[in-house]
């Protein structure tokens, strides 16, 4: 059913984000799922804006490659 796909596809996601490095998966939980800006990011983490952007840019990567079996269901 939906739900239990969806329930699924959640969970894979989950799992990925917390597979990522530290820095990765503070980097995306700040930025992608708290919603705080680059500069906010930043300055959270130590680190510059491009940095940052550069950690979320490999974890989206990174997770791409484990959800890929996720994309039939888009």
């Amino acid at each position: 059913s939906y739900s239990v796909m969806g329930h699924e596809a959640v969970q894979a996601v989950e799992d990925a984000i917390a597979a990522l490095p530290d820095d990765h998966r503070l980097a995306v939980r700040l930025r992608l799922l708290e919603g705080k800006s680059l500069e906010e990011t930043a300055q959270l983490m130590d680190r510059t804006p491009g940095a940052v952007q550069g950690l979320i840019d490999r974890a989206k990567k990174t997770m791409r490659g484990k959800l890929g079996r996720l994309s039939k269901y888009r």
